[in-house]
């Protein structure tokens, strides 16, 4: 119905705990607490859909703004124990954007399930997931639902350009990451391209990664329409199709990581300091 692919908020940005101190994990347990927290606020039912890459975001947001959360502490049912967590605007504004997210997620769900109790549960969960703030959802709502409408009409036609669909997610994806917070000219450019190219990874990501479930359902997929002489040499089989593929798919990949990873660097180095000239030198440097 309006995609396939909302999937910023379902596990691609995760964490490496392993490289993570023990004061710097419990630091990220507040921000993910806080996330829920504020969920919970909201929507009940919706802390059970949360998932680590709206927590990135507030943590993004309340470095950007340089905010120092509120730190509070409340028993939780879903862990039964008591735990610490983060209270501010950017982690209210993260939950409202993974809401947002959600909501249409659910009712993609309900609309194109063939499991009836996957359908019916999707169907009552995207009822109760009620965005109260409305400025919130006059401000985003009618541009997520531009964007969305563009992607699933792109795939209602099979289109079989990986970039076209994967620009349409990224100009999504970019929404949030431009317009939530209270940013000067040059934070909002950087972050517009933070998002842009983020949106696109994940986009192609998941596609790799759901080639056999598509292929299994006869379900769109971008990758399988833009390489479709690869799949049909291939016998349609994934395994050989995947060995195919792979070297195009990664270097498509790395282009978008080197392009996120040059937008992180600007941030830290707005975040640093300044100059009057500040505003060209960022701009130049997304010139190719």
């Amino acid at each position: 119905m309006y995609g396939r692919r909302l999937y910023l908020i379902f596990g691609y940005v995760q964490p490496l705990r392993t490289e993570l101190k023990i004061r710097e994990w419990n630091e990220f347990r507040k921000f993910y607490c806080g996330v829920c927290t504020a969920l919970k606020e909201k929507s009940f039912l919706s802390q059970f859909f949360l998932t680590y890459d709206s927590v990135f975001f507030s943590l993004l947001l309340t470095t950007l703004n340089g905010t120092v959360p509120v730190q509070k502490k409340r028993f939780c049912f879903l862990t039964m124990k008591s735990v610490r967590y983060y209270e501010s605007d950017e982690i209210t504004l993260s939950s409202l954007a993974f809401l947002l997210l959600l909501k249409y997620k659910l009712i993609d769900d309900y609309t194109d399930s063939k499991d009836i109790l996957r359908k019916i549960f999707s169907g009552i969960t995207a009822k109760v997931v009620n965005i109260k703030d409305k400025e919130f959802t006059q401000k985003f709502e009618e541009k997520v639902l531009k964007y969305l409408k563009m992607l699933s009409k792109k795939e209602q036609e099979k289109c079989s350009s990986i970039d076209e669909t994967a620009n349409i997610f990224g100009e999504l994806v970019a929404i949030f990451f431009e317009s939530v917070g209270n940013f000067d000219s040059d934070t909002s450019f950087v972050m517009k391209y933070l998002g842009e190219y983020l949106g696109k990874w994940i986009y192609v990501l998941d596609a790799y990664d759901d080639l056999e479930k598509d292929a299994k359902k006869v379900n769109y997929n971008p990758i399988i329409e833009e390489f479709k002489k690869e799949w049909e040499d291939s016998n349609k089989d994934t395994v050989i199709f995947k060995n195919r593929i792979k070297t195009s798919i990664e270097e498509r990949l790395k282009d978008y990581i080197e392009e996120i990873t040059k937008a992180y660097d600007l941030l830290i180095e707005i975040l640093g300091s300044k100059t009057p000239h500040f505003n060209a030198r960022i701009q130049s440097r997304f010139v190719n």
